[in-house]
């Protein structure tokens, strides 16, 4: 039993790691009732909603209501081999399915398949890292997104195919020997992209084609700070990283 009503609040050591919580905790922008171990009630705006916990204290599903009407519901499933996660069903829509399976001997998700689609994870080999996803329905693929990841885990190219676009479209990204990105080369016209920067890390120059300009089109002043060509920001396109 854990009988507490308002925020939850936990000190950090040095590590910024939370040391301890309560068994019943929710984040702290949600107000909670905890009424018993394998319930717990909590309180977002206007809505109420109840979380089920199993003896192991998984989550078995939650329950969102507006006052008696039922706004959302879901039920998780549990793999009887390794605990983890292997269903997701929603009574509002018939209990239709969605299954989850993983990569062998990893925690990496292998594929989700649903009422009317399925998605598909190729992780390379000898690291996590995404080489191609996969969006299928039945045998059709809609779109496919086959990475080129470089050995420090910068993706360096993409290409896109599937029902979704008109055409094959692919980008190659290239970068300094800091890591920063300096180029963007699109099959797609009016997408490439060019950067580069001073030995601070401030960009100086920036094109909307492979082509850089001779001239410096950022200035940065003594504190590292942009004083002119800041309004170019939102041409400013960050690092594809993998996710």
């Amino acid at each position: 039993m854990c009988d507490f009503v308002g925020r939850i609040r936990s000190g950090y050591p040095l590590v910024g790691r939370v040391p301890a919580l309560p068994a019943c905790v929710l984040p702290e922008s949600i107000f909670c009732v905890c009424q018993a171990a394998s319930v717990l009630g909590f309180l977002i705006g206007e809505n109420d909603g109840l979380l089920g916990f199993d003896n192991l204290r998984c989550p078995t599903g939650f329950t969102l209501k507006d006052g008696s009407t039922l706004e959302n519901q879901a039920t998780y499933g549990y793999s009887a081999t390794d605990g983890r996660l292997a269903q997701i069903s929603n009574p509002q829509i018939s209990n239709q399915i969605f299954t989850y399976s993983y990569t062998p001997n990893s925690s990496l998700l292998d594929q989700i398949s649903g009422p009317a689609h399925t998605v598909t994870n190729t992780w390379e080999p000898d690291r996590d890292v995404l080489d191609v996803k996969k969006n299928r329905v039945g045998s059709t693929v809609v779109s496919s997104y086959d990475y080129a990841v470089n050995s420090i885990g910068q993706r360096s190219a993409l290409s896109q195919t599937g029902t979704a676009f008109a055409s094959v479209r692919s980008i190659a990204w290239g970068y300094d020997s800091y890591g920063q990105l300096t180029s963007a080369d699109s099959t797609v016209t009016g997408q490439d992209r060019a950067y580069q920067y001073d030995a601070m890390g401030n960009r100086q120059k920036s094109a909307d084609t492979l082509t850089l300009p001779g001239l410096d089109n950022y200035t940065v002043n003594a504190l590292n700070q942009y004083t002119a060509g800041f309004p170019r920001w939102r041409k400013f396109r960050r690092s594809p990283q993998p996710r």
